[in-house]
């Protein structure tokens, strides 16, 4: 049975921790807890609350757990075998650590013969190390001891999936100084990985498998202060760099002398057989495909024979392989980089390296938009929609197009998922219940020659908290849209266009700052995604606790005549009596699993056989709800097995305690419930 709001952790796991762990978990209490079996055991899901609202003091820095006061998420799964088994999932927004350290520095790009370099902020100088991962706390059995790790978010969704400490790491922003020294680093995404049986994407994507272990570095860049190292400034990048074990070190690396960086324009581009084009001033290379489908593309170097040798190039391309010589040859997809080296390639045989060029393919035509209606009110250009199952279920997800004719519009719940054809989708409750903690919704969009663009919106379920909708226009209020709601500041910056392509959270070289001049309060340069924080948190959003039901019926009879007092959280007061049919099979759906309790109600008016009749007919009213919705119309029949049911009259099947009628229910005089609070039975 779940236990109730407001109870310790520690009460919870009754002395199956040792008095460390108990000693931390005693001042979090549960609230909106939910109850789902598996195989082998319970999963407990809801909101842990704190009054701990300052960071924690490290010496070095401050540790930041965002929504510890307001709430954040957590797990607890407790195994039949073996005996004391139990891991403890906390699911806080992000960990964040502010160090003391490294001040914050903007990216110059490269310019004539002067290599990219950094310049320290006069403002906004912090450098904050963010972390995405789920701290869990786990005991193997009651001799063993309660271990700490961080695991990534897929697989804490799943009490019996293989794992280990994972984490993914940031700094924001990626651009620092080393305290008050002229040295400077760039670093981007950050992950370390101990789990010899789970490995993130990005380390398998390098050709390396779930027995890895180490940490991975997506990018980084060293800056030496100016002339530090031969005239006009140095620097030296890593990509994809590995450090651990099997295959040791491994990655690339550049380095940049102050040498002149070619223009875009000594590049040629030819795709699938057409016509060469040419790359734009800020290196975007339009392709004449869809987003959906990959194009072959040729490219090769158009520059002037250098005064001594010939022009090589070393070529990276997006799936990993690397080709040399003038000419290369690979395939694209939209939002994807081709990374180009170029080489003077002296008599000698000694090459001159210049510095990496980087394009990025780019589909022409615009993306389509989504948009979501919420509270009534339309909210245009949305990317993210965070909030709780119940508030995220009934949201209307609205497509929009750009282009000159329209095309045909398709949604899919993930990028796999299979297609939900029209201009608007709603999100059911069993849409939200099958989501991830953190997943997508993508809408596309195929015009007349079949070429496809789209448009991605990241869900996220976030239990007691507000719902909140980020706009190209700033961060709305979804329980009151209206203006944009005030921002503390800007956390970090991504790549839109990969958003959109692929989901991929790539940290941007161009960085959003906060600027409450605009009515959004983020200056986001083109093509940028913001992450940002909110000044005034809003509060968390009530836990709507509408596990215990009660559905009105006329007069001495059977027929419904609408809720009683307690009614689903987002059922309207009044219904009619198919409305109240459909809105009772929508409110069980909510508890897929669930084992459900109902009990026909009557008044103490007429003889006990007539009242015994009368809650049995409506018991019956009830119960063929729930087990027979209409042909085609989309709902779940529960099954029989799931439901224990009894008139008032009649002792519960295998004894028990009959709630008895409250002062509302004897004025109501006509009532039926349907709770899940019965007896010592598991339910949802």
């Amino acid at each position: 049975m779940p236990f109730p709001d407001g109870r310790s952790l520690d009460e919870v796991l009754d002395g199956r921790a040792p008095d460390l762990i108990r000693s931390l978990l005693r001042p979090l209490t549960t609230e909106g807890v939910a109850e789902t079996a598996f195989d082998g055991g319970v999963l407990y899901t809801g909101t842990l609350k704190s009054a701990q609202t300052d960071p924690l003091e490290l010496g070095f820095g401050k540790l930041h757990l965002p929504g510890v006061t307001s709430g954040i998420g957590f797990r607890l799964a407790l195994f039949d075998d073996p005996r004391g088994r139990w891991h403890l999932d906390l699911l806080p927004d992000r960990l964040s650590l502010a160090l003391d350290d490294l001040h914050a520095a903007d990216l110059i790009p490269e310019q004539g013969t002067m290599p990219r370099r950094l310049v320290r902020r006069l403002t906004d100088t912090q450098v904050v190390i963010t972390g995405e991962a789920v701290l869990r706390l786990a005991r193997a059995s009651a001799s063993d001891g309660v271990v700490v790790l961080f695991v990534d978010h897929a697989s804490s969704s799943d009490p019996l999936a293989a794992t280990g400490p994972v984490v993914s790491l940031r700094c924001t922003p990626p651009h620092f100084y080393l305290g008050g020294s002229q040295f400077a680093l760039t670093v981007s995404d950050l992950i370390f990985d101990a789990s010899p049986d789970v490995t993130p994407a990005f380390i398998t994507a390098q050709g390396q498998g779930p027995e890895w272990m180490g940490l991975a570095i997506a990018e980084a860049t060293f800056f030496a202060p100016p002339n530090a190292i031969g005239q006009g400034g140095f620097s030296a990048g890593l990509r994809n760099l590995l450090l651990g074990a099997p295959r040791g070190i491994q990655g690339e690396l550049e380095v940049q002398w102050g040498r002149s960086p070619l223009a875009p324009s000594t590049f040629t581009f030819v795709q699938d057989g057409q016509g060469p084009t040419g790359a734009t001033a800020d290196r975007v290379v339009a392709l004449t495909g869809g987003q959906d489908r990959p194009v072959g593309m040729a490219v090769a170097i158009q520059a002037a024979s250098p005064p001594e040798g010939s022009w090589s190039v070393i070529w990276r391309w997006p799936d990993g392989t690397t080709s040399e010589g003038a000419n290369g040859a690979g395939q694209v997809r939209h939002g994807q980089i081709l990374r180009a080296v170029p080489q003077e390639v002296l008599p000698s045989g000694r090459r001159l390296t210049h510095p990496e060029i980087s394009f990025r393919f780019v589909s022409q035509g615009d993306a389509p938009q989504i948009g979501v209606t919420a509270g009534g009110v339309a909210v245009d250009r949305v990317v993210q929609v965070s909030g709780p199952d119940q508030a995220l279920a009934g949201l209307v997800l609205r497509a929009g197009s750009t282009a000159p004719q329209p095309g045909a519009f398709a949604w899919h719940l993930s990028d796999e998922a299979p297609a939900i054809a029209g201009a608007s989708l709603t999100l059911s409750a069993a849409m939200i219940a099958d989501a991830a903690p953190t997943g997508h919704v993508i809408l596309r969009e195929t015009d007349a020659q079949g070429r496809v663009r789209q448009a991605r919106l990241r869900l996220d379920r976030v239990q007691g908290k507000p719902l909140l909708i980020g706009t190209e226009s700033g961060v709305i209020d979804g329980a009151a849209p209206a203006a944009p709601l005030a921002l503390q500041g800007v956390e970090d910056s991504f790549d839109l266009t990969d958003f959109h392509a692929s989901g991929a959270m790539r940290q941007s070289g161009a960085q959003a700052r906060a600027d409450a001049a605009r009515p959004s309060g983020v200056d986001v340069p083109a093509g940028v995604l913001a992450q940002v924080t909110l000044a005034e948190p809003l509060p968390p959003l009530p836990v709507e606790h509408d596990r215990h039901v009660q559905v009105r019926f006329q007069f001495a009879n059977g027929i419904p005549a609408g809720w009683g007092e307690m009614r689903p959280a987002r059922a309207e007061p009044t219904a009619s009596s198919g409305a109240l049919a459909t809105q009772i099979r929508a409110w069980a759906a909510n508890y897929p699993g669930a084992t459900f309790l109902a009990i026909g109600r009557c008044d103490d008016l007429g003889s006990d056989d007539l009242n015994k009749t009368l809650a049995r007919s409506r018991l019956a009213t009830v119960l063929d709800i729930l087990s027979n919705p209409p042909a085609g119309s989309g709902q779940a029949a529960i099954e029989a097995s799931q439901i224990t049911h009894w008139g008032e009259q009649e002792a519960p099947g295998g004894g028990g305690h009959i709630p008895p009628l409250a002062s509302d229910e004897r004025a109501a005089d006509r009532l039926i419930e349907l709770t899940d609070d019965f007896l010592a039975s598991p339910h949802v």
